[in-house]
C-alpha cells in the first residue's frame, strides 16, 4: 500500500514540474486593409463576432490552444489580426494566414 502513495506521490510532482510553453502573440500586418470576407475564405467562418463602437471582432477558436482575433471597421475593412495561444497551438493558423 505504501508502495502505491509513493508511486502518486511522485507522479504528482512530476505534473508539478512539468512546465509549459510561455503565451504567444503575434500580429498578421499583411491582412490589414482586406475585407473580412478573404480571411474567411482563408481561414473557415468564425466562432463569434461583437461590435465595439466603431469597430467589429471576430474570433476563432479552434487548432488546440489558440485564439485567432480580426477587428474591422464597421463595413468589414481588417484593421488587425492577432493569434495568441501557448506553444505551436497557432501554428495552422499562421501558416493558413502566410505569416510563417
Amino acid at each position: 500500500m505504501r508502495g502505491n502513495a509513493v508511486i502518486v506521490a511522485v507522479l504528482l510532482l512530476a505534473g508539478c514540474a512539468t512546465s509549459t510553453a510561455p503565451p504567444s502573440s503575434s500580429k498578421v500586418a499583411h491582412w490589414e486593409e482586406r475585407d473580412i470576407s478573404e480571411l474567411v475564405a482563408a481561414i473557415g467562418p468564425y466562432d463569434t463576432t461583437s461590435v465595439k463602437g466603431d469597430w467589429r471582432s471576430y474570433d476563432w477558436f479552434r487548432f488546440g490552444s489558440c485564439h485567432l482575433t480580426a477587428r474591422t471597421t464597421l463595413e468589414g475593412k481588417i484593421r488587425e489580426v492577432e493569434a495568441q495561444g501557448v506553444g505551436t497551438g497557432c501554428d495552422v493558423y499562421l501558416q493558413k494566414l502566410g505569416a510563417s
